[in-house]
């Protein structure tokens, strides 16, 4: 229910793709766990974001922001390290 709450205060942000969770995998071990999920928040082309406010760190800070809301669960948001080249 929480990861539920989760995806629909996510869907239609601009800036993401899509909204991607998996419910019972621990997202620091990688291994099984009934009380924790990880969601995955694939974004729209670099291309298409050109914008401040729709780059990768402020993607995560409103994403972040977003989610402060649900008081239920631990939620934080780890972006990808910079592709090199």
């Amino acid at each position: 229910r929480v990861v539920k709450r989760a995806e629909d205060i996510l869907r239609g942000l601009p800036g993401i793709a899509d909204v991607i969770a998996i419910v019972g995998l621990n997202g620091a071990t990688f291994t099984n766990a009934t009380n924790g999920a990880v969601m995955f928040l694939p974004l729209i082309p670099f291309e298409e974001r050109q914008t401040p406010e729709l780059s990768a760190a402020a993607l995560a800070g409103q994403v972040i922001g977003r989610l402060s809301a649900i008081q239920e669960a631990t939620i934080f948001a780890l972006p990808p390290p910079p592709v090199q080249g």
